[in-house]
């Protein structure tokens, strides 16, 4: 909603927000740049400025097992993020699980929902108590989610991160930054840079596609 690094805030407007799954779940969210409470408050977005949304939507009613698995993978990637204290996961019905982050920037939101993505969606491995402790470096150096069993029921998950960027975060953080101040300093607006790179990008690929042609 803003571009913090080049001092470019969010101060006049509005936003609509809508989801909608037809006859299942419907979210409407508005929100005003001049309503001080929301923006800055504890209740409201406490001064962040990034509110991103990740949300897995079913045909049909999941079984109250499978939601509940899908919540406890989602929090356990959650708990292990730096954005933990400001981000949560529920299912407000049977068919629909929703992940909501806040941030003071788009990178780190990102890169969390994209963990919780992976993590949901990925093979799931079920084991032994015994087999995993037997074989934890192996289930470290995989990438399947691991589901860890006593006599037959789920106690637990394992979700190999293998070591989440702490540095990757801080770089993106940076190169954000420096490139907020940029397009400030040179008067640039966003849209106009998105739709220099796709024409070149257009010109790119029909070139491509001439020298195939030719040959």
């Amino acid at each position: 909603m803003s571009l913090p690094a080049a001092d470019l805030p969010f101060a006049q407007g509005r936003l609509l927000q809508h989801f909608e799954l037809p006859g299942v779940w419907l979210e409407r969210g508005l929100i005003d740049a001049s309503d001080t409470r929301l923006m800055d408050g504890a209740l409201g977005l406490a001064g962040q400025r990034c509110m991103a949304t990740l949300f897995f939507a079913a045909g049909t009613a999941l079984d109250k097992t499978r939601r509940a698995a899908a919540l406890d993978m989602a929090r356990q990637v959650l708990d292990g993020h730096a954005l933990r204290g400001t981000a949560g996961a529920t299912c407000p019905n049977p068919q629909v699980l929703v992940v909501r982050v806040l941030s003071p920037l788009v990178e780190p939101a990102v890169d969390l929902l994209r963990q919780v993505w992976v993590n949901c969606t990925m093979e799931t491995t079920k084991v032994g108590i015994r087999e995993f402790r037997a074989g934890i470096a192996e289930f470290i150096a995989s990438s399947s989610l691991v589901a860890v069993t006593r006599h037959g029921h789920t106690v637990g998950y394992f979700i190999p991160t293998h070591g989440q960027a702490d540095a990757d975060i801080t770089a993106l953080k940076k190169a954000s930054k420096t490139l907020d101040q940029l397009l400030a300093a040179h008067d640039v607006d966003m849209e106009t840079v998105v739709a220099d790179f796709k024409a070149v990008r257009k010109q790119t690929t029909a070139s491509k596609k001439l020298k195939v042609t030719a040959q």
